[in-house]
């Protein structure tokens, strides 16, 4: 089984989604998984906590000075061109835990993926999962 999971962590946003997706990560590789961050190119972003735990990691690009940290749209085709470059067969999951990435982020990696789980700890958005 092959799952991807797009978390961040950041000054702003704090580790707890990383953090979260770790312990899931581990028990999910324990189970046989191949398992796939991605994640943007923050300040404290985590990352290679991560590639400690020897998890493969795709960054996506830093936000350029007075960007938000996290344009959905912008961020979905920025996904989208890590899961098509993956390796191997098809994604069985793409986990998702973020506080910005809703329904449109979803709906776009939708036909590439064969199961979306949301994380969504404020429950503010709807989602396509």
């Amino acid at each position: 089984m092959r799952v991807v999971i797009r978390a961040d962590a950041s000054i702003k946003i704090g580790s707890g989604h990383i953090r979260r997706c770790l312990s899931l990560a581990t028990e999910l590789e324990k189970r046989g998984a191949e398992i796939f961050f991605v994640c943007r190119q923050l300040p404290s972003n985590l990352c290679d906590l991560l590639i400690g735990r020897n998890f493969r990691v795709f960054r996506l690009p830093a936000p350029a000075a007075g960007v938000p940290e996290c344009l959905p749209a912008e961020d979905a085709r920025e996904t989208a061109v890590v899961l098509d470059l993956l390796p191997g067969g098809s994604i069985e999951w793409l986990i998702v835990d973020h506080y910005v990435l809703g329904r449109e982020w979803e709906s776009v990696l939708r036909g590439r993926v064969n199961n979306i789980l949301v994380l969504d700890d404020l429950a503010d958005r709807e989602h396509d999962c």
